[in-house]
């Protein structure tokens, strides 16, 4: 199970100068809501996660001007947000073999 710290990590492995926000957690819609922003020059996205299981994503690259992965939503199990790790990790992962 991969918390936002985990993929906070796992992000930072992959692109050093990447700058996190955290958000949180506060009462949402959707029951109490953390998560992260993260930015550089190139990427920026975020990772929103509610206690419902609710999880929204994005990743953006700034210099093609393109969203990579458009606004996103999935349910999973609360907390557990290894299926989200694991699509930006390899999104991201492409977007540098391409660079």
């Amino acid at each position: 199970m991969k918390s936002l710290n985990d993929l906070q990590k796992d992000l930072t492995l992959l692109v050093a100068e990447l700058k996190f926000k955290a958000v949180g957690p506060v009462d949402g819609d959707f029951g109490k809501l953390s998560g992260i922003h993260f930015d550089s020059d190139r990427l920026g996205g975020f990772v929103y996660a509610w206690s419902s299981g609710r999880i929204e994503f994005q990743l953006v690259d700034y210099q093609a001007g393109e969203q990579i992965i458009p606004i996103t939503v999935v349910t999973v199990e609360y907390g557990d947000i290894s299926e989200v790790g694991d699509i930006l990790v390899a999104e991201i992962s492409k977007l540098k073999r391409v660079s």
